[in-house]
């Protein structure tokens, strides 16, 4: 399937639909051997964020999320130091012990590189996008990478799905863009989204003083690719045929309050 649009109240809503299209619409492919039903340029608005999807056939893993969420708030780009939330993350290291999907590192602490000394002005790319905002309401310049020609190399495991954040004002209200190049749907969108509604929450708060009617908006995230390993089939279909057993949570039941504080601290 190719050019999905979804646009729902709540990211619960919007999954589900995902969910639905890619059981029944997606088209089966094997990148690197492995076999996918995927969707080709998904765009997935949700118009009031702050909500997470938990079901009985795949409850939302809270103790990782929060052990995540600690990691990208320290920095760290240890392989080991991940693979105290998930094994999984060794599997991915660099030659020299390293990952590279720590989002928090490449926001908050990764140095900046720029022309003309630039970059001297603003302490991280976060700083640089807040200012974008504090300076002109109506920028279109408050933009974070978060991947980059850095991990384009030779037998990389760890390719970062994430490309970018945009925020943006508009009708007084704070709205997130991101663009993925990729998006596993069981381990990837809802372990992210969770992080980029507190980031929206985070610029929310540090933008209150600036604009002290500014509302949170909408999170909009455009992936090139969203798909669902041949091995959780099994997992999303029980999904689709029972949505009705679906459990909306608040993110913030999710987060654990020390975590969320030191995030918003940064």
């Amino acid at each position: 399937m190719m050019n999905c649009k979804i646009e729902k109240e709540t990211f619960t809503e919007a999954y589900l639909e995902l969910i639905h299209k890619l059981i029944n619409q997606g088209i089966t492919k094997a990148p690197r051997g492995q076999a996918i039903s995927h969707i080709q340029n998904c765009l997935f608005c949700v118009k009031h964020p702050g909500d997470m999807f938990d079901h009985p056939d795949r409850k939302f893993q809270t103790k990782y999320l929060d052990k995540e969420i600690e990691l990208y708030t320290s920095g760290t780009i240890k392989a080991e130091d991940f693979g105290e939330a998930s094994k999984f993350w060794l599997n991915l290291a660099n030659p020299d012990g390293t990952i590279n999907s720590n989002y928090g590192y490449r926001v908050f602490y990764k140095p900046m590189t720029g022309m003309f000394n630039g970059n001297n002005h603003f302490k991280n790319q976060w700083d640089f996008a807040k200012q974008q905002l504090i300076n002109d309401k109506d920028t279109r310049q408050a933009l974070i990478f978060v991947s980059g020609p850095d991990v384009q190399f030779k037998n990389n495991k760890d390719f970062i799905c994430t490309l970018n954040y945009i925020f943006n004002i508009e009708d007084n209200k704070l709205h997130l863009t991101v663009n993925r190049r990729s998006q596993d749907l069981l381990f990837g969108i809802p372990y992210d989204a969770v992080f980029e509604f507190l980031l929206m929450e985070k610029m929310l708060k540090e933008l209150s003083c600036y604009y002290p009617n500014l509302q949170l908006g909408s999170y909009t995230m455009f992936a090139n690719n969203v798909h669902i390993y041949e091995r959780n089939f099994e997992i999303f279909k029980k999904i689709d045929e029972h949505p009705e057993l679906t459990r909306i949570v608040n993110i913030h039941a999710l987060v654990d309050k020390n975590v969320y504080d030191n995030l918003m601290k940064l």
